[in-house]
């Protein structure tokens, strides 16, 4: 990931970020010309990918290839929910059907 260019008085916007533990403060960052990298300290593996993934998310990008997606698939976050309005639909479709 390239760093993101910023100028000097950013820096403390950043910085205030950081004092509040926001996890958007952590990046890379290049300030005339010195690159800054930001990030959690010891963090597993799992725990690395986890919140790329994350970061992924929120800006709209694939979460395998990063790149940016033009629309935004909704997955249902019950199985059961999705289970039933699948039913559901199926029960209209044929009751059409056979009336």
């Amino acid at each position: 990931m390239k760093p993101k260019s910023i100028k000097p008085d950013e820096l403390s916007k950043i910085f205030a970020e950081l004092k509040k533990g926001e996890e958007s403060a952590i990046g890379s960052y290049l300030v005339k010309g010195v690159r800054l990298q930001i990030s959690k300290y010891n963090l597993s593996g799992a725990e690395r990918v986890q919140l790329l993934y994350k970061r992924r998310r929120t800006q709209g990008m694939c979460i395998v290839c990063g790149k940016k997606l033009q629309r935004k698939i909704h997955l249902q976050t019950n199985s059961i929910d999705y289970a039933k309005n699948t039913a559901i639909r199926l029960i209209k479709v044929l009751n059409n059907h056979f009336t």
